[in-house]
């Protein structure tokens, strides 16, 4: 073992949460029997991070379903609407109105309305599309002037909800709570670097049975470590795919002793 080896342990990594969790109740489970209470003061530290971001993601598996229900069925009603306010515009021919409603309906339906029984991922991104198209043309005046604004106003609020509930959209990610799950997995990676510094301090080098203590230790970082070299130097995608862990188990116990408290200041006689 060199040094650069035990330095690849110290540095925090990037993982996402399904990972980190993984990774965490890894080396949760081959904590060496032995571990001082430094060690275990860290490995419970490991623990609570890892059990913060195992039950916001819990959370997030039941709610998903429902709000990428709801917000799909909205965005659906609010471009039926725009369609078929249009084509009520359109009976009131012969006139100006009528006209331009027939204009902007095959400008912005060339293809019908089919497009909102498609899978979520594809309708939210077939959604996107015509939004982008409706603003770069100038063409939002123009509906709010037909139909009136509230049918633009009901639609694209839906629409970035809708792709916040699928993982899309451009503020997909920067909800409080994307960005509490976000520090959870930084204070988790910093965790885990901690509780591997305190194993590589307690390597003793040369000693064949401190280094399989250390080895089996950091075991499961390991692996992930070289899995994910190969896959770069393969040209791949960076982060390797782990095994999904068991959101529903809690992580690994520690038996960590008592936090360290601080004697009390003594007083000063008169």
């Amino acid at each position: 073992m060199d040094h650069d080896d035990l330095s690849t342990f110290i540095r925090p990594k990037r993982f996402d949460g399904l990972t980190g969790v993984f990774l965490a109740r890894a080396l949760l489970e081959v904590t060496p029997e032995d571990a001082d209470e430094r060690l275990l003061r860290e490995a419970a530290r490991v623990r609570t991070e890892a059990e913060h971001i195992r039950l916001t993601l819990i959370q997030r598996r039941h709610q998903t379903p429902a709000e990428v229900g709801k917000w799909g069925g909205r965005v659906d009603d609010g471009w039926m609407a725009i369609d078929q306010g249009l084509e009520s515009r359109i009976r009131l021919a012969p006139s100006p109105s009528a006209t331009r409603a027939t204009e902007l309906r095959q400008e912005i339906f060339p293809d019908g309305t089919g497009f909102v029984r498609l899978p979520g991922k594809q309708q939210w991104s077939h959604s996107d599309l015509l939004l982008q198209q409706i603003d770069e043309a100038g063409l939002a005046a123009e509906l709010d002037a037909l139909l009136g604004p509230e049918y633009l106003a009901y639609l694209r609020p839906a629409h970035e909800a809708y792709g916040r509930a699928l993982g899309l959209g451009r503020d997909a990610n920067d909800t409080p709570e994307s960005d509490a799950l976000r520090d959870n997995i930084t204070t988790l990676s910093y965790a885990i670097a901690e509780y591997c510094r305190i194993l590589v301090g307690q390597l003793v080098r040369g000693d064949e049975a401190s280094e399989a203590r250390f080895r089996r230790a950091v075991g499961p970082l390991a692996a992930h470590l070289e899995a994910t070299a190969r896959r770069r130097a393969a040209g791949e995608e960076p982060e390797e795919p782990t095994p999904e862990p068991d959101l529903d188990e809690p992580l690994p116990d520690v038996d960590a002793p008592p936090p360290v408290v601080d004697d009390p200041p003594v007083p000063l006689e008169a």
